[in-house]
């Protein structure tokens, strides 16, 4: 995952590779643990695909394109 991030750097912001491969890792370690927290529990307006979702808001931000 880190040399695909490396390799495509023209197309990203600059940043540490290994800071930006940290905080991906910390999303998904973070969301499986508030999983674990939670029991399982279904939040209203939370799909079943929520990770998905915090993925997308990772990777392409929450501001629209202009």
């Amino acid at each position: 995952l880190m040399q695909r991030f490396v390799n495509s750097q023209d197309r990203l912001r600059q940043a540490n590779p290994a800071i930006i491969f940290r905080a991906f890792l910390g999303l998904f370690f973070s969301y499986y643990m508030l999983e674990l927290m939670m029991g399982g529990m279904q939040q209203p307006g939370v799909s079943d695909n929520a990770l998905n979702d915090f993925v997308d808001i990772f990777l392409h931000g929450m501001l629209i394109k202009e």
